[in-house]
């Protein structure tokens, strides 16, 4: 975590997503040493919704192809950047949306190895449709999952494989035993943006239940746990069916 201001920064770097004049900035560095997935977000006092963020291969002004992605809004971590970045070098700018704002901020940055994220990926196990599996969760959270839902679900998870060869109505029940569990589904597995559904408490903490239509493709379910710690065995049934 970085502290800090912009009161004497000034107005060095335009980022997408900021004010065109006068908003001040501060430029950090990012090297990153291998493949890596990448979590930048802002808890800002002063700066409040007024915060910036930028991350860019390059702060030269008309660099082709330098940006990589502006959040106007990137206060909390449930609006953080959230990119795979491949070894190199790159900036982290902090600015504002507003003319003249500044104050103070705190910059927080997670960098993840993707090599054990992508050999959990490419071991998630199929689903059948109307086949309960079992198991525990336990061990380490890899993905650090930032879900939508269940408090970013940061508990451990276990990862199925769900393909669905034309359009379909899709129903994932789970059932935990002794813990809060969660479940959250994306069309990328690596891709914490590519969610596109999120359930904690189906009625009550020991159900979760993602029911709708999805296109064709192929989606990872992740078997997860409310917040922080909560892991345990569950009992895991989809069901697909016509839309």
């Amino acid at each position: 975590v970085i502290e800090g201001s912009t009161f004497t920064a000034r107005d060095d770097v335009q980022s997408p997503c900021a004010t065109a004049t006068d908003g001040y900035d501060m430029v950090y560095r990012l090297d990153v040493t291998g493949r890596s997935r990448v979590r930048l977000w802002l808890e800002s006092s002063d700066l409040a919704t007024h915060a910036a963020l930028y991350l860019t291969r390059s702060c030269a002004a008309g660099q082709a192809n330098a940006a990589i992605q502006c959040r106007g809004n990137a206060n909390g971590a449930a609006n953080a950047i959230d990119q795979t970045l491949e070894r190199g070098q790159y900036f982290v700018v902090v600015d504002s949306t507003q003319a003249r704002a500044f104050g103070r901020f705190r910059l927080h940055s997670e960098v993840q190895d993707v090599a054990e994220m992508e050999r959990s990926c490419r071991a998630a196990r199929p689903l059948v449709s109307g086949r309960t599996v079992r198991g525990t969760t336990s061990g380490a959270d890899h993905f650090n999952s930032a879900a939508n839902c269940a408090g970013g679900s940061h508990s451990p998870e276990h990862l199925y494989r769900l393909v669905l060869r034309r359009r379909s109505h899709v129903r994932i029940a789970l059932e935990t035993t002794t813990h809060d569990g969660s479940l959250h589904v994306r069309s990328d597995c690596l891709g914490a943006s590519t969610e596109v559904a999120c359930n904690d408490d189906a009625g009550d903490t020991r159900h979760s239940l993602i029911e709708q239509d999805l296109d064709a493709g192929t989606y990872t379910v992740f078997v997860d746990g409310y917040s922080n710690g909560n892991a345990g065995a569950y009992e895991l049934t989809a069901t697909v069916s016509n839309p």
